[in-house]
């Protein structure tokens, strides 16, 4: 008999058979290409009415910053609240908002603050929807599938911007509405989707006097437990520039695009054509966290990305640009899979939606300025001192990731074969020396 978690002797199912987890996949993928489709068009939209790239620099931080101050509590809410119910409210939330932004660019009206609002809107359901289906995951696939099942999610993700970016340029160029309107019918059909989940995606209902507690209280919890997991703060930190840095330098890639006179068909063919290095990593990721050492792999990313935001600043053109941020983006997969199945691992189901609140707010803090730096030292400066400027800070964020003693010390991920039966669930003390996964450590 197959089975999926929970404790036994049986054969694990695997993934391609696992309903629920395909549909939570699955949904997740419309959303995400949804997502992906609209976020060029916001740019686009801003420079087409407006003119400005730093008004358009101005938006991509605006819905940084009130996606990171909804962080926190959205992580505490999804471990204290039913997890189904807050991704299903959450993309209705994200389909009304794109409804009004539709119809307001359809009736020719649309002023920068209704775009600044939805933008706003989108950002805070879609912190509430991942950080439940993030800590949902393990509920729906067992214990040794989890470093796979987190690659096929990044392998999602860089399929969706594969597609998105490219089907958002082509959307808006016949018509400015329609990206937006795309957009709604896919927050629409993943609600659908998810309200077909009928497995649990938690241990239990929190306790009555436990949803009394405040929420200061619970997401201090969540910081605690970073506090004692040295392991999965190094690699909180590793993120921190390259989340800052992503940002700033696709908008002046798309603002270099745009004053060369590419049109949003050609600009978002390129950005697609850049996430197939995304793509690539998430297919490589489970080869080389098997093949290289934690250490190894953070190191070899983390100098990668300021070598290409170099060569950035000299490149000739949208398609050289596209190529090299390609090789970026490469990276974004490995690093997320190598820190999200220590988070996964490690976490006890309890804390699941206040620590990946907690990691993501703390590796999040500096993205809000991202798209403001590029967007206004582009503007100031022009594009070569803008990719100058953000290769610098990746410099910078290398550097302080090599010199930290506890990047050297990573433990190698257990890898436990698809048939291995879990060990004991117990919940054990992260990060140190002597810890084992929640699960027990699997043998590879």
């Amino acid at each position: 008999m197959s089975m999926v978690g929970g404790v036994g002797t049986e054969r694990v199912a695997p993934l391609r058979r696992n309903r629920a987890f395909q549909v939570l996949w699955l949904g997740q993928c419309v959303s995400q290409f949804g997502n992906v489709t609209a976020v060029l068009a916001y740019p686009l939209l801003v420079l087409t009415l407006h003119g400005s790239a730093a008004w358009a620099g101005v938006l991509g931080s605006i819905a940084y910053a009130v996606g990171l101050a909804a962080r926190l509590p959205a992580g505490a809410i999804c471990d204290r609240a039913d997890r189904r119910r807050i991704m299903i409210v959450s993309e209705v939330g994200r389909a009304a908002a794109m409804v009004v932004l539709t119809a307001a660019v359809i009736a020719g009206v649309v002023p920068i603050w209704l775009i600044i609002v939805v933008a706003a809107v989108d950002g805070v359901a879609l912190e509430f929807f991942r950080f439940a289906g993030r800590s949902a995951l393990r509920h729906v696939v067992h214990p040794s599938q989890v470093p796979v099942a987190l690659a096929a999610n990044e392998a999602r993700s860089q399929s969706a911007a594969l597609a998105g970016p490219a089907a958002g340029g082509w959307l808006f160029a016949v018509g400015t509405w329609l990206p937006f309107g795309v957009n709604a019918l896919a927050h629409a059909l993943t609600a659908a989707m998810v309200a077909t989940l009928r497995r649990p995606l938690q241990k239990r209902p929190q306790r009555h006097a436990d949803r009394r507690r405040p929420f200061h209280t619970e997401v201090r919890e969540g910081f605690a437990w970073l506090r004692r997991a040295p392991e999965v703060r190094v690699l909180l930190i590793s993120a921190i520039g390259p989340n800052l840095v992503f940002g700033g330098a696709t908008l002046v890639i798309v603002a270099a695009a745009h004053d060369q006179g590419s049109g949003g068909a050609v600009i978002g063919t390129a950005l697609s054509a850049a996430s197939l290095g995304g793509v690539a990593g998430a297919l490589a990721a489970p080869t080389l966290m098997r093949a290289l050492t934690p250490t190894a792999l953070l190191f070899s990313a983390s100098w990668l990305l300021p070598a290409v935001l170099f060569g950035l600043a000299a490149a000739p053109g949208v398609g050289a640009m596209a190529l090299l941020l390609g090789v970026a983006v490469f990276t974004v997969p490995l690093l997320n899979t190598l820190l999200s199945t220590y988070q996964v691992r490690f976490t006890p189901d309890g804390l699941q939606g206040r620590v990946f609140s907690v990691s993501s707010f703390i590796t999040g803090a500096a993205q809000p300025f991202g798209p403001l730096l590029g967007g206004v030292v582009y503007e100031t400066s022009g594009g070569t001192a803008a990719f100058l400027t953000l290769a610098a800070v990746l410099a910078l964020s290398a550097s302080v990731v090599t010199a930290l003693p506890s990047a050297r010390r990573l433990r190698p991920i257990a890898w436990a074969a698809p048939d291995a039966p879990p060990a004991s669930p117990e919940e054990t003390a992260p990060g140190g020396s002597h810890g084992e996964p929640e699960h027990g450590s699997a043998r590879g």
